[in-house]
């Protein structure tokens, strides 16, 4: 069993200790201690971040998990291996563990303010890198406007610097009290009042499915962050779009509209050039006109070619060396040989006695085949 530090001392973020097991798997090394300070993922809170050193080792924690009660960290060691017995020194990263603890605790908060006054209970939650999200569930609508009202109520309590108390109820069962508004078990970690939140702000919210409703939401750090990138955004696209954004939006539309236009049209083009040298190519067969090449073209430019050349009277098989090929047999028996020929080569596509498109996995077996043919 793994003595959990950070449930005795969550603001000691580097312990010196001893290595109790190594394992190895999927390319790295997973190492257990007698004691850590490293909290394991669990319970929509991600696992915390830092560094273990060994001499001339270390090892950047990627993973912490447990496992019947034993915590094990997973990561890639630099320099030699670690051995079992051997001295560590840990060390959390500080501002990780202070972001997850700003979030958990505004979930905290946030799920007792739904719940107390909307009747709205969280059944899940979870930490993702670029935002914080419960599901509540409600088959009824949720309005702006009540969201809004639960996200002052919300910033009011952290301005009033509520406290956060922790303590075990028995042996197995971990509270964490928010006094006179929430209580519930808990085991991740948590800020010490609800001032260190510091700032609230829901992102999104929308419709799960019928029976739930997912609302995003950021706090503290990860919030402020948010916000000055944000900002540099905007400042990048004021630049970029002058000062009226939407308006230069929609220039940078229109204009990309045009382009595309533009670009449809000189593929036409030399699609249709294409097609005509290919038309003069052409070999004159028992079967009518045919003719086998090979493009330096994308599939579709491939298919308008193929079509262009069976609007000139022209059975053709194109291909590129990717391997795609298109082909068009105005008389049956070409294409009932060529599909047969396709059949024996490993193709995968779309396949009739007149037309075939797709991937074929021998292409050199199969020109040499219809060489032959």
């Amino acid at each position: 069993m793994t003595e959990k530090i950070f449930y005795l001392n969550q603001e000691k973020t580097t312990l010196e200790t001893t290595v109790s097991q190594v394992r190895k798997g999927k390319g790295k090394i997973g190492l257990s201690f007698p004691q850590t300070i490293f909290f394991p993922e669990g319970g929509g809170q991600p696992a915390d971040r830092g560094l273990i050193q060994g001499e001339r080792w270390w090892m950047q924690v990627e993973e912490t998990r447990e496992e019947d009660g034993e915590i094990w960290h997973w990561g890639k060691i630099e320099g030699r291996e670690p051995v079992g017995g051997e001295k560590v020194v840990m060390h959390v990263d500080e501002e990780w563990r202070r972001l997850m603890c700003e979030q958990h605790t505004a979930q905290h908060l946030f799920s007792a303010v739904l719940e107390r006054d909307y009747a709205l209970s969280t059944t899940g939650f979870s930490i993702l890198p670029d935002r914080i999200k419960i599901e509540v569930p409600c088959q009824d609508e949720l309005s702006p406007l009540l969201l809004n009202d639960v996200e002052a109520k919300v910033r009011a309590f952290i301005r009033e610097r509520l406290p956060v108390r922790v303590y075990w109820e028995n042996a197995c069962t971990r509270i964490v009290e928010i006094p006179g508004l929430d209580r519930n078990p808990c085991g991740g970690l948590h800020v010490k009042d609800t001032g260190y939140i510091g700032c609230f702000a829901i992102v999104r919210f929308y419709r799960k499915n019928r029976d739930f409703w997912r609302i995003e939401f950021l706090a503290g750090g990860k919030l402020e962050k948010a916000f000055r990138e944000g900002v540099k955004t905007l400042d990048t696209l004021h630049t970029m779009l002058g000062n009226d954004l939407v308006e230069g939006a929609t220039r940078l539309v229109e204009k990309r509209e045009n382009l595309e236009e533009e670009v449809r049209n000189l593929r036409e083009e030399l699609n249709e050039t294409r097609a005509l040298l290919l038309e003069n190519q052409a070999e004159t067969k028992v079967e009518g006109k045919s003719i086998v090449r090979s493009l330096s073209c994308d599939f579709e430019d491939l298919r308008m070619i193929v079509k262009k050349l069976q609007e000139k009277g022209i059975s053709s098989l194109l291909y590129n060396d990717k391997g795609q090929l298109v082909s068009c047999a105005l008389s049956p028996s070409w294409g009932e040989k060529v599909g047969a020929l396709l059949a024996e080569c490993g193709f995968r596509g779309t396949r009739t006695p007149h037309f075939a498109q797709g991937k074929i996995e021998n292409m050199a077996q199969f020109l040499d085949l219809l060489q032959k043919m």
